[in-house]
């Protein structure tokens, strides 16, 4: 079920399906989302720019709305130096719609691993692909969230000119390395066994939420959030048509979070490219779902890259799941990022 109209607004939203393969051949889905009443994009003293968007595990895209919204708000002020003309966000392919799509080889191929690969080659085959515009491709900031900031660098490696994307940010995406292997492990084990013991099956959508906005991280999601839920995360059970399930299912979470070890190569990568691609890392003070080694490995190697990163600013009483909690800091912290260093600028693909 697509968002309905009332939840949309201001928005307006279409959404395509594509093809990808990295070990076999899987389906997902990209929205573009934009003001049903689009202002010209050619206003004398602003620069233009599109948003490519990726999710962290566990939020499908439509999740991303919030953030959108009022970024299109922020944006569209008479002061500001940019105008956003269209906002891409791709699915991870084993979430959501694009995971119904995939069910049979999910279950047949997937079960216990699903690695940021995937979601590496989805984003890789949509760039790829004739969906975007020449004008969209122009000046494209991509925005990764969690690990899906990892899967848009694994989309791009090797490469270290002309890139698809003009500038980054990373939003809550562990700055972290291969010291990091074995705090992930010890954290799927956490996963595994907290994701065992989660409900599955509701009667009702009304049901599902109650359950939802008990359970950590979903407890602390913005209102709006809860309503894109409500709207969008449920299907019929196939086991009993009478009542509901989601459509990320369980097991795919937690595949989505034992991965094969290429994804902390991410940092190293990003690390060979900032020289060409300016990147902005944003987190929250609060530190609230990895182990304590995790974030001591993060600020330290924060510590050593903070030169190289064309920012780094810090959302006070944010957490992990910052876009879904704190929407309107996080925009306001993106807004002023685009209007300091995208604003007003003469762009130059690198």
């Amino acid at each position: 079920m697509p968002l309905s109209a009332e939840t949309l607004q201001p928005l307006t939203s279409s959404t395509v399906e594509f093809d990808y393969c990295h070990d076999r051949p899987l389906r997902s889905l990209a929205s573009r989302f934009v003001l049903r009443d689009q202002p010209a994009d050619d206003v004398p003293g602003r620069t233009t720019c599109s948003l490519l968007m990726c999710a962290g595990i566990s939020l499908q895209k439509e999740t991303w709305v919030p953030v959108i919204k009022r970024l299109y708000h922020l944006t569209s002020q008479p002061q500001s130096k940019v105008t956003i003309h269209s906002v891409w966000v791709v699915e991870r392919p084993n979430h959501g719609d694009a995971g119904v799509m995939n069910e049979a080889m999910l279950k047949e191929h997937y079960n216990v691993i699903f690695p940021s690969l995937q979601y590496a080659a989805a984003i890789r085959a949509f760039l790829a692909a004739d969906f975007i515009s020449a004008r969209e491709r122009a000046n494209l900031v991509a925005v990764g969230h969690s690990g899906a900031g990892g899967s848009i660098l694994q989309a791009m490696e090797p490469a270290t000119s002309n890139l698809p994307i003009s500038r980054f940010m990373l939003v809550e995406a562990p700055h972290i390395g291969h010291e990091a292997w074995e705090p992930m492990k010890f954290l799927y084990k956490m996963v595994k066994a907290s994701n065992s013991r989660r409900k599955t099956s509701w009667e009702s959508v009304d049901e599902g939420m109650a359950y939802f906005k008990k359970r950590p991280p979903c407890k602390t999601y913005h209102p709006e959030v809860w309503q894109i839920m409500s709207e969008t995360y449920f299907r019929k059970d196939a086991n009993n048509p009478e009542r509901i399930t989601t459509k990320t299912t369980v097991e795919q979470e937690t595949a989505c979070f034992l991965d094969d070890g290429t994804h902390l190569g991410a940092l190293d990568y990003l690390r060979s490219i900032l020289h060409v691609l300016p990147s902005h890392l944003i987190l929250g003070t609060e530190e609230d779902i990895w182990p304590p080694e995790i974030y001591q490995q993060q600020r330290e190697n924060v510590e050593q890259t903070r030169a190289a990163l064309a920012s780094v600013s810090y959302i006070e009483g944010a957490g992990h799941y910052l876009p879904v909690q704190m929407p309107d800091e996080l925009a306001t912290e993106m807004a002023r990022l685009l209007n300091e260093h995208v604003g007003g600028a003469k762009f130059a693909k690198l």
